[in-house]
Parts: structure tokens; sequence; C-alpha cells
């Protein structure tokens, strides 16, 4: 296996966190910070618009923290912010060809980013339960990936070839989504709650620079946070 690559920040990123820094440093009255850790289970999702396309993508679980930021409410309307962490997988079987051959991709990729979500809607029901929609950058730090690609026809023998040996790099690095939170706050105290919380994200751009260039991803999040009230 290719030894991982790391730090790779998309310029989207980076002004995207300085903007994050700015936000908590206008004001400091009547906010709520919050710090969410729990699991996901990603799936790469592939919609090749062709009928010879063929692929199998195995969802796998990983480990996720964030750090959050809501503004105060004005109007029983706020806004919220979030910068996190997350580590995630997948292996899939990928191919496209005809009766008289083809080719697949076997692989196996592993991702480590850097994410910052901005929620523009956000509801709030009896003061405890939240609904949050928006959008999410993420920028990978460290990936990996270990594959073949073979190529086949009828009259020859198949060929296979080390993803390695064909492409310097295979995954992309930046990457642009949707995202919804679901959230129930229990209170511990006039300042602290407790949320558990479902997230879902719906990528909008690739996962790879390669074959399945058109592959997605999309994430269920099962978590558990706790807010303070500054």
């Amino acid at each position: 296996m290719k030894p991982f690559t790391t730090l790779q920040i998309h310029p989207i990123m980076k002004n995207s966190f300085i903007l994050f820094l700015l936000c908590l440093s206008t004001s400091l009255s009547a906010q709520k910070i919050e710090l969410i850790q729990g699991i996901h289970v990603n799936k790469f999702i592939g919609t090749y618009n062709n009928p010879s396309y063929q692929n199998s993508f195995t969802p796998h679980s990983g480990y996720n923290i964030r750090f959050a930021y809501e503004s105060p409410k004005t109007k029983k309307m706020s806004w919220r912010l979030a910068i996190g962490y997350q580590k995630y997988s997948s292996d899939f079987r990928t191919g496209d060809g005809g009766h008289g051959g083809g080719f697949y991709v076997q692989a196996k990729i592993d991702k480590s980013v850097v994410s910052f979500i901005i929620y523009p809607l956000n509801l709030t029901f009896w003061d405890k339960l939240n609904i949050n929609l928006g959008f999410a950058f993420s920028t990978t730090i460290s990936n990996s990936y270990d594959g073949v690609r073979t190529h086949w026809t009828l009259t020859e023998p198949s060929t296979t070839d080390d993803l390695h040996d064909l492409y310097e790099t295979y995954n992309s690095f930046g990457h642009f989504g949707l995202t919804g939170r679901l959230a129930y706050d229990f209170k511990l105290s006039s300042k602290m709650t407790l949320s558990p919380q479902y997230a879902y994200y719906y990528g909008i751009s690739s996962e790879f620079q390669q074959f399945p260039s058109d592959a997605r991803t999309m994430r269920h999040y099962y978590c558990v946070g706790i807010g303070w009230k500054l």
C-alpha cells in the first residue's frame, strides 16, 4: 500500500476556517458551543449514465468529532457553524465494458478529512428539537488507496495493473456536499445540554480523480453532543 498523502489543504477550506475563527471572536455573549462525537457509516455511490457500467460499493463505519458554534437567536432563528475531523473508508468493485471486452477496478480507500459545515437554515421546536440544513466543505489531510485495474477481451488473456503504477494520485482532495442534522436537547443545567443527534451528508463533488470519477459519498452520522451556553 502506498504511504499516506498528508496535508493537502484546499483554498476554500483555508478561507472557511478563517471565517469560523472570526465568527467566534465577534461576540461572545448569548452563544452556544458544542462538542460532538460519534460514529458514521460511509458508502460511495456512482451514477455513470451507461447501461454497461456496474458497481458494488461496500459501506464501512468510522469515527468523527466536531466543534460547533451557534449564534444567538433572532426572531427564533439562528445560524450554526461547525468544524470537524472524520476518518472514513470503503472498498468497491466497479467496471465498464461490452460483449467484446471491458475493464473493472477493485480497490480499498481510506481518507481522513477536515470539514467546515455551514447551517444557514436552523429551526427549533419546543426549545429542544433542532433541525439544521446546510452544506459542507471538506479537505483531505491524509489518504491511501490500494487496488488493481483489470482489462479483459474475448480474444486475449486479461491483464491486471496496480493502481499505483497507473496513477500518481487517485483520490480527490477537496469535497463539497449537502448536509442535514436532527438533534434533541436534554438540559443538564441552566447552561449545559446533552444532545443525541443524527446527521446526513450527501456529496455533490466526486471522491476520485480517476475511474469511477463520478463516485460520490453519502454518510449517516450517529452522535452525542455536549453543549454550553456562553
